[in-house]
């Protein structure tokens, strides 16, 4: 098998390819990630937009591969124009596509938006991009193989492709462009089998994996009955039939806690105070995986009352599920897509018709009258979750397909010498011509219009979950704060930790600060992991901190006088590429 161990030289790189990246919701393609890191794959996750908050999930903070954002609308366009001079330009497959599919597809603004990734896949030695949903993103990838010859392959989910896609003719060209596809279960397979004729042999179906070692079984609490349900307030989740439920059963001592957000949360709430059913049924809102798994602990039995929706969705494979079988809980759930698969009814729970309110009432009261039964199939749930959900078998089983269709090659060195260059400052977006003559090492841009960095919510999200690293430039923060503005360092510390995050599996030799700004980024990047840095010193910092920079620097181009004895190594001015191409390959520690 390709994928043998973390170690092997021969693994090339894989995409992962979100349209927004990452989200709450998408807590199974976090685990699948990071079960493909365990077996081996090296992963480059990139996503078209960023997040839409900083929260991520902690255990996100194991993940080896770094993110990339798509770049500014500027540096988009100028892609587009760069594609169209070389010839790459999808010209023909974008007027195929607007006549197939419409102008809401905007298939232009795909081809646009694929571009960026193009460019950076092929630097970085991806050579197959997976893509986890069957949404626009899917769309954009479609672009991508077109422009560079990279593989595809892409799982669907139930949603994305059942309702949101909009096309069963684009996702039958989708399946038939992708090398495999996966299906979360035995149901959706059948289906898309059944609209994608010609791709069904190259349909397979994996389940989604979780990690059992996370999970900490316990004996159901003593007390009142007490239901946990977990996941988007959205009407197929079917949250309103199982408040009905909870008020049908006529039992004031059954509560029911409901995890989630989402766009049906101020109708379940109506719902609620109608049925004055506010002392029993609490919406918690939004928790982390680690509190979910709490809340599992904490609770009798799960219950997720799924229906289809008005539009044809529904769940098809549902994580809270198997979360709820590794944690040892009872499942009360519905004959809706693929859970049968997922729960043997009367022996890891049960399983009741969709949208009956009256039946699920009755359930509920039989396995709160036999708490030997619920606690039994609690147990049995967790053995079938670890012989069909365990993480390291599903994300094995992707590593084949992936085995498959990839070239046994090693990727591309990674970078050893980063330069980082704020591209706000006038002249500083002609640098980045350097990146396309060698690229054995990388330009990382500071200002909003970046190549690698991104800004917002991005560096946010990684600023608090490095909580260690905060803390330790903070406390700098504090030691010199008479001799930095507040602001200035704590915005260079988010980039100085986005920057050591990203790079922790393959770090440089050595950071080059290309200016002020950039040096103090590339000083408290040293700060966090050590690598060696080489800083520009002039006028514009307090002689406490040039000395201290001046002094863990292994490179130094001093400006001012401040710094009595620090090494002049740097060219002054501006060089040209040739000279500042030598003068890299030739400093390095």
């Amino acid at each position: 098998m390709l994928y043998a161990s973390a170690s092997m030289a021969s693994n090339p790189r894989i995409g992962y390819f979100f349209s927004r990246y990452p989200l709450r919701s998408q807590t199974f393609t976090d685990n699948e990630m990071l079960g493909l890191e365990q077996h081996g794959v090296e992963l480059i996750a990139a996503s078209i937009h960023p997040p839409l908050e900083s929260f991520r999930q902690p255990n996100l903070n194991t993940l080896r591969a770094p993110v990339l954002y798509g770049p500014s609308r500027e540096s988009v366009a100028a892609l587009e124009k760069k594609f169209r001079l070389d010839g790459r330009w999808p010209e023909a497959m974008i007027a195929r596509h607007d006549a197939a599919y419409g102008p809401s597809f905007q298939s232009a603004l795909r081809a646009r938006n694929a571009c960026y990734f193009a460019e950076r896949f092929e630097q970085l030695g991806v050579r197959h991009v997976h893509v986890p949903f069957a949404n626009r993103a899917l769309h954009t990838a479609l672009f991508l193989r077109e422009m560079t010859g990279i593989t595809l392959s892409f799982t669907t989910h139930g949603q994305d492709f059942m309702v949101d896609l909009g096309s069963r003719e684009l996702l039958a060209e989708m399946c038939a462009a992708s090398e495999f596809v996966v299906a979360v279960c035995d149901y959706s397979r059948a289906l898309l089998q059944s609209w994608c004729p010609e791709s069904r042999d190259r349909i397979v179906r994996i389940y989604n994996g979780l990690a059992p070692a996370v999970f900490s079984p316990m004996p159901p609490p003593d007390g009142p009955l007490r239901i946990l349900s977990v996941g988007r307030l959205i009407e197929f989740k079917g949250f309103h039939h199982l408040i009905d439920a909870l008020a049908l059963t006529g039992r004031q001592d059954i509560r029911l806690r409901i995890v989630g957000e989402g766009p049906w949360e101020e109708k379940l709430r109506e719902q609620i105070a109608r049925l004055d059913l506010g002392h029993r049924v609490e919406l918690v809102g939004v928790l982390t995986s680690e509190e979910i798994r709490e809340e599992l602990r904490a609770c009798h039995l799960f219950a997720l009352a799924s229906v289809v929706d008005s539009q044809g969705a529904s769940d098809l494979l549902p994580t809270v599920i198997t979360e709820a079988m590794f944690s040892g809980r009872a499942v009360l759930s519905t004959h809706t897509a693929g859970i049968p698969e997922m729960i043997v009814d009367g022996v890891t729970g049960r399983l009741i018709p969709a949208a009956d309110p009256h039946a699920f009432a009755q359930a509920i009261c039989e396995l709160d009258a036999d708490r030997t039964l619920l606690a039994s199939m609690g147990a049995a749930g967790r053995s079938m979750a670890q012989e069909k959900f365990s993480l390291s078998q599903t994300t094995a089983q992707l590593a084949e397909q992936f085995s498959h269709v990839m070239p046994e090659v090693a990727p591309p060195q990674p970078a050893s010498t980063i330069g980082i260059y704020d591209l706000s400052l006038p002249g500083r977006a002609g640098w980045l011509e350097c990146e396309l003559v060698d690229r054995a090492w990388t330009i990382a841009g500071v200002s909003g219009q970046t190549f690698v960095v991104p800004d917002g919510l991005p560096l946010e999200m990684e600023w608090r979950a490095r909580q260690a690293w905060r803390w330790q430039l903070e406390a700098l923060r504090t030691e010199l704060s008479a001799s930095v503005d507040g602001e200035l360092f704590l915005s260079c510390a988010r980039t100085a930790v986005w920057l050591a995050a990203h790079h922790r599996t393959h770090q440089p030799q050595l950071v080059y600060g290309a200016g002020t700004r950039e040096s103090l980024i590339a000083w408290l990047w040293h700060k966090l992991s050590g690598v060696a840095c080489a800083l520009v010193l002039c006028d514009a910092w307090n002689g406490v901190l040039l000395r201290r920079m001046a002094a863990d620097a292994a490179i130094v181009s001093n400006s001012t006088d401040r710094v009595p004895g620090a090494r002049d190594h740097l060219l002054r001015e501006s060089p040209d590429r040739a000279r500042f191409t030598a003068w890299l390959r030739s400093a390095r520690p």
